[in-house]
This record gives C-alpha cells, structure tokens and sequence, in this order.
C-alpha cells in the first residue's frame, strides 16, 4: 500500500527508497537549493519531474527546516543578517519549525511499515540531480467537532481523547524552493498526498488544509486542485516579516477541503 519509510532503509539515503537511488539522493543533502537561489540562478525551465517519497531520517530535519524558512520568508540576504534583531526572530522560527518536523518524522517513523498504524508522513520531492526542491507534510491530524477546528499543534497520531474529536487527512506545511517554484513541484507532491491520504486507517471522504488569505498564489493553486472554501477564522494571527523584524499580523485563515478518490489507490513504489 505504501513504500517503508522506517524499517530496512540504508543510513546514506535519506529517503525511504529502493536501494539503487540512494546514491542520487545522497547528493541531496550536498546540494542546497538555498545555495542555488541565494547565488541567484534562476532554473525555472517549465515543469520539471520530481522523485516523490516519503522521508523517514532525522538528519535531515536541518535541511528541510531551512527550506521551509525560505519558502514562507524569503532566501535571507546578506546585509538582512546583519540586523541582530531579526536575525534572532529568524533564528526562533526556525527553531520552531525544526523541532515541529522532527516530532513529526519521529512519529512517522514510530508506525513503520504497519499501513493500519500509519498517521502519515512527511514527502519530499528531489529532481533528477538529486536536489531537494519541495516537501509536503500529509497528517491524521485531531479535529475538535465541538469547536469545529483543528489542532494542529498536537502533531499526527491515530488516538482521540473523546468522542467529541475524530483524525481527519490534513496537509500543512506545503514548501517548495523559490528557485524551483512554477515550475509544477507543488502540483506532484499534493498528487501524491492525495493518493496516500486515501490510504490512511480510518480516513474520512475528504481532505483538509488551512491557508492565510493574505497567501494569494497558494489560495489560487488549493482551488484549482479542487479544494473549496468551506469555512474562515476572522480573527487568526500570521508572522509576517517586515523591513527589519518580524512581526504578527491579523490574517483570515480560510479552512479548505476536496474529496478524496473514491477508491483507495495504492501509492506507487
């Protein structure tokens, strides 16, 4: 139903995989997009096929969290880190996204290979020179129904407190390298999740995520996925960096989701 993400995965990959990618996935960890972007080479050529898979080493938490911070605040220039005030705001936020993503693959990982135990995983797409170009975090995530919100900040799991939650499919976390952005990465890893998601233990019909309104390009790109509107947090708050500090802004967060396939597909190896 799903390729291994923890068991019988060689410590030089860094991606559950068949043994003879390792080598190409290897480089991964040895050619930063944020090197490329940062020098400002622009390799937006038209679509380019990415390798899907899900990720399961914890080494390489550093690198996503890094990819992460650039895909939602910008590649970090050279005399921004000379503000010691940003540069530390900066510094927290990472620290608060590499701590998220490691909680999730160790979580991950703690399934193994037990389709009936899987809450998720954390996808992540190199292309053919085995550069790390985009990620996706795909979670059975707790939804208060009393509330009617999710609680993203507990992490995947299949356990509910009451009957008053259910684990819904949710995505969160979509980063693709600004270098490589238009160029079709977003659309293969949400394709594949898609595909996982409707083979999770007790899935529901539909799929979730959460976006701030202010993120036009990502509203655009979830609705033309499929996914709708179906509800919005007046009152949310977002992060949002400033000429010199970031800072915490007052957003409306749209609640969004599609239908999953009706039949349960198998994740291709």
């Amino acid at each position: 139903r799903r390729r291994p993400v923890a068991a019988g995965i060689s410590h030089r990959s860094p991606l559950a995989g068949c043994p003879p990618r390792e080598a190409r996935r290897e480089r991964a960890c040895r050619h930063s997009t944020a090197v490329r972007a940062s020098a400002g080479g622009d390799v937006r050529q038209g679509l380019l096929k990415v390798d899907v898979s899900p990720l399961c080493e914890l080494k390489y938490v550093r690198m996503l969290s890094e990819l992460c911070c650039e895909s939602f605040y910008g590649v970090q220039k050279p005399w921004e880190k000379m503000n010691p005030i940003g540069t530390v705001q900066r510094g927290l936020i990472f620290q608060e996204i590499e701590q998220d993503l490691s909680m999730r693959i160790q979580r991950y990982r703690k399934a193994g290979n037990d389709a009936d135990r899987s809450c998720g995983a954390l996808l992540v797409g190199v292309d053919d020179e085995g550069t790390l170009v985009g990620f996706v975090d795909l979670s059975l995530t707790l939804y208060d129904k009393q509330a009617e919100e999710f609680s993203v900040v507990q992490g995947p799991g299949l356990a509910v407190p009451s009957e008053d939650f259910e684990r819904r499919p949710y995505i969160a976390n979509l980063a693709v390298s600004p270098a490589f952005r238009r160029r079709g990465v977003a659309d293969q890893l949400m394709a594949y999740a898609h595909k996982m998601a409707a083979t999770l233990p007790g899935a529901s019909s539909n799929i979730w995520l959460e976006v701030n309104e202010s993120n036009k390009a990502a509203v655009q790109l979830y609705q033309k996925m499929g996914y709708t509107v179906v509800s919005v947090d007046e009152d949310a708050k977002e992060v949002v960096k400033g000429p010199l500090t970031y800072h915490f802004a007052s957003t409306r967060r749209l609640r969004l989701s599609m239908p999953l396939p009706l039949q349960k597909e198998e994740v291709a190896e």
